[in-house]
This record gives C-alpha cells, structure tokens and sequence, in this order.
C-alpha cells in the first residue's frame, strides 16, 4: 500500500512540473496570438487577412482550452494526493455523538414544549435529509461523469486520426502564410489534445475515490443523525398524540356523565345534551383520525424516500449499460409493485371535510356569544317560566352547564381539527410529491422495459437444460427407477389398453354404420333450418359422451 501510494506521488509531481513549463510556453503563445491579431486590424480589409483571423481565432480558443485542461490536471493531482489521508481519517473517525430521547422524559413535558421540541426537531431532520439528498444526487453525478470520461477518452483517439490527416483546405491552399497558420493551430490541437487525455486519466483515478468519500459521509455522518431524528420525531408525536387524546377523553367522559346522570325535564335541553354528546363521538373520532393519520404520512414520507433512493440507484445500474439479467427482473418487480399512486383524491375529500366541520364549530362560536339568541335557538320555541321563577332558574344553570361543557368540547375539538387539518395539507403535499416521483419513475421503467433483459438467452439457457434434461434421461439411475415401474405397473397397463380396444371394436361394428347414416341423413337436409338445427348438435353430444367416457376408464 506504501509503496503504490508513493507512485502516484512520484506521478503527481511529474504532472505538475510539465503542467508549469507547458503553462508558460502557453502564455507565450497566446501573447504571440494576440499580437498578429492586433497587426492584422492595421490596413485594408483582405481575404487573406480574414481567413488569417480566423484561424488565429481559433487557434486562441484551443490555447485557452489547454490552460484549462492544465488547471484541471494539476487540481486532479493535487486531490489524488489528499484523497488517501482523506479516506483514511474519514474510516478513523469517530461515530457522531447522538443522544437517544427517553419516552418517560416526554411524559413529564407539557404540550407546548412538546409541540415547540416536535417542529425543531422536524426542522432539523427536513435539513439533514436535504443534505443527504445533496450528496445523492452528487453521487449520481461523479458516477454518470465517469461514464461520460471514458467515452470522451475514446473519442479522442478518433479526433486524433482526423487531424493526423490534411484537411481539404491544406490540400487546396497555396498560400504559405495561410499553411504556415494552419501547421501551427494543427500543432496546438495535437498538444492540447495530448493534456485533455492525461487530465482525463487523472479524472478517471480521482473519481472512484470522490465517490467513496461522498459515499462514506453520508454513511457515516448523515445517517446515524436522520435514523436518531427519525424515532425522537416519532416518539414526540406518540406523545402529543397521547396527550391529546387523553384531555379528549375527558371531554368526553364529562359530556357522557351530563346525559346520564341528570334526567332533563324539557326536551330542547335533553337535545342539547345528546348533541353534546354526539359532538363528542365526533371528537373522538377525529382524534383517532389524527393519529392514524401522523402514521400514514409517516409512511408516505419514507416510500417517498424509498422511491427517490430506487430512482437513483436505477439510474446508476442503467449507465453500466450491461446485460444484467437482475436488473431486467427488478423493473419489471419495481413496474408491478412500486407504482402504486396514494389516493390524493381521498385526501382532498377528508381535506375539505375537516375545513367544513372547522368552519361549522367557529360558527357556532360565535353564536354563543349571543347567550339569549343562542337560548331561543336551544328550547326551540319552548314554553319557558317567568324569569323571576325557581323553575327559570334551574333551567338557565342546567343551560349554562350543557353550554360550558360544549364550549369545552369545541375549544377542544378546533384545537384537534386544526392539527388534523394541517397534518392532512402536509400528508398531500407529500402525496403530490410521492406521484411527481412515481410518475418519473414509471418513465424511467417503460423507457428501459423493453432493453432490459429479464432472463438468460436462450442459447445460454434452454439449450443448457436440454442438455441437462437429456443427461437426465440416459442416466443409470432413471433407467433403473423406469425398469421398477414398468415391472410394477405392466399388468394394470395391459388391462387398460384391452378394455380400450374392446370399446374401440364394439363402437367400431355397432355404432359406426348408424353414424355414417346419421352423417348421410344431415348431409341431405344440411340448409334446412327447421330440420337440421337439432341433428348436429345432438351428433356432437354423442361424441362428447363417448370421448368422455373413454377418457375417464
């Protein structure tokens, strides 16, 4: 390891002395470039003059492509010579320092710091999974670049070929300032040419190591903080749902003790009772709704982001461009199994029920800031006692008390649609992204459906089980287990072929003649509807018999 790791330092520092003296040479070039350009601005306009400034033209741009490919020759070096002490501090390093949430601890923390430690936290992960998706997509790149180095390495030895020859246009031209021009560009093609190769190489080297460190920091550092992140924002949210539901259940325990306990002696009240308690069903309801639905956009987060990792990495398995016979199965799998869009429309109908029913309860709180309004609304044109009465009395307190109590239930049940709705606008958000994906995805799968292979060739395959097949049959094994089931068998074998012949003679004598007849007869009346429709298919039930009959002995 020491010693390849002091070739291609010896290596490196051989590139980068040539790049330095080849850098000068080219700044010399380029300032002689430049002053036959400005000598060739001085005096008439002639064609001579113009072909000149466009090879000189030309020949610049192909000096400062190769003070390019210079710069880039000595970077990849320098990065060949970092990336071994690189690799080796990153295995070295030591695990990020991650603290684990206990579940106790959150029980003692009250809703707002849950609520305020849930949002940083998902701000936090949201971040991290950026990052990681950065460094995904980075990956993705140096892989399709070193597909892309190797095809632009082959395409130069070609490009070499062609400028090895004469042009037309040296073939043709007589004038030697004009030949001695195109000599001079041909050359710095050639050399440029040479530099674009070496710093190719160099790329080619310094990429599979690009891609292992961009590769091990995501493993090492990104990882294990996203799966911590994960399982404390799934922690927080079993607690706020726990929480949550606990003060809804008391709710409506107190709503349900109202109804039972008292016995109301007018009707309007003894309808507002049982509607709080049916608005504390409904609240019941959408808590568990709320949990529910937390884990299904949790769910859809992670097929989201299994989806986005399975494009990529198919991605990067389709630039290998192989005859790979597992990658043929895995998108015909992926095409069945993955691509499978979320309800949305599902979502956007709960969407707009939550909004109706939120829309509902605001409503109705306002109308109780309207006590005597609200009371009339209530009793429905009930007869009520004088106001100065005990009986009006006892009527407004047990008013009062249905009232506070639905007053409870509806500052809680806005405060539980609130987080449901917006839980619900996120989980679509995340749907429309999760169809935006699959529907990428999906293209990805049918472009490349019918160039991938599912299976071996069948010159490699089936002629190989033929063979194998064959190799069966003639074995000694086969040939001794079929001897002991013919000499186990032959009597009852032989039985059944005399039965089937004995059946064969007796249709043969018996049946035969009536059924040439038969053939006779309809062949006679064939075209005449009304005598021929039941002759054939009673002929044809006959045979279906028969055969059957045979069949089953």
């Amino acid at each position: 390891m020491n010693g390849l790791i002091r070739i291609i330092v010896f290596t490196v520092l051989v590139v980068m002395s040539m790049g330095s003296s080849h850098a000068s040479e080219l700044d010399e070039e380029l300032q002689a470039i430049q002053a036959k350009l400005e000598s060739l601005n001085k005096g008439e306009e002639t064609p001579q003059k113009k072909r000149l400034r466009e090879i000189f033209n030309d020949h610049q741009q192909v000096l400062l492509d190769h003070q390019e490919y210079l710069k880039k020759t000595a970077n990849y070096s320098q990065q060949l010579e970092k990336y071994p002490k690189q690799l080796e501090s990153l295995k070295k390093s030591a695990p990020p320092t991650i603290t684990t949430v206990d579940p106790e601890k959150l029980t003692k923390l009250s809703p707002e710091e849950l609520e305020r430690r849930y949002v940083t936290t998902q701000a936090t992960l949201s971040d991290l999974q950026n990052q990681q998706q950065k460094l995904t997509t980075e990956i993705s790149k140096l892989r399709q670049r070193a597909v892309t180095v190797r095809e632009e390495l082959a395409s130069i030895n070609t490009l070499r070929a062609e400028l090895t020859e004469n042009s037309p246009e040296t073939r043709k031209t007589t004038d030697k300032k004009i030949l001695a021009a195109l000599e001079n560009y041909q050359e710095a093609q050639l050399q440029a040419l040479t530099d674009k190769t070496r710093m190719l190489e160099l790329e080619a080297l310094v990429l599979p190591n690009a891609i292992e460190i961009t590769t091990l920091q995501e493993k090492l550092s990104l990882q294990p903080k996203i799966q911590a992140l994960e399982q404390e924002t799934e922690l927080l949210a079993e607690e706020i749902n726990r929480q949550k539901r606990a003060e809804t259940e008391q709710v409506v325990e107190k709503s349900q003790q109202l109804l039972v306990e008292k016995a109301w002696q007018y009707p309007g009240l003894e309808k507002y009772a049982q509607d709080n308690q049916s608005l504390a069903k409904k609240l019941s309801n959408y808590a568990e709704l709320s949990t529910r639905l937390i884990n299904q956009k949790t769910g859809s987060e992670k097929r989201l982001a299994l989806i986005t990792q399975s494009y990529a990495a198919l991605q990067q398995r389709l630039e290998l461009k192989g005859e790979d016979t597992a990658l043929g199965t895995e998108v015909r799998k992926q095409f069945k199994e993955i691509m499978v869009e979320p309800a949305i429309a599902q979502t956007e109908k709960d969407l707009s029920s939550a909004r109706l029913d939120l829309f509902r309860l605001e409503q109705e709180k306002l109308q109780m800031l309207n006590e005597t309004g609200y009371f009339k609304q209530i009793m429905n044109g009930e007869e009520i006692p004088a106001n100065d009465t005990s009986a009006y009395q006892q009527i407004m307190n047990a008013f009062h008390e249905l009232k506070q109590s639905r007053e409870q239930m509806i500052d809680q049940f806005t405060q539980v649609l609130h987080g449901y709705t917006k839980e619900l606008q996120l989980h679509l958000a995340i749907q429309q992204q999760l169809i935006e994906k699959i529907s990428q995805h999906k293209l990805l799968l049918k472009e490349n459906l019918l160039v991938t292979r599912s299976a071996e060739p069948i010159s490699l395959d089936v002629v190989q089980d033929i063979q194998d097949a064959i190799t069966w049959l003639t074995s000694r094994k086969t040939q001794t287990a079929t001897g002991k089931a013919i000499n186990a068998a032959w009597k009852n074998i032989l039985i059944v072929y005399a039965v089937f012949g004995l059946i064969f003679i007796i249709f043969r004598y018996t049946y035969w003649p009536v059924y040439r007849i038969w053939t006779r007869t309809g062949n006679s009346l064939l075209g005449k509807v009304n005598q021929d429709r039941l002759l054939y298919p009673m002929g044809m039930l006959l045979a279906t018999l028969l055969i059957s009959g045979c069949i089953y002995l």
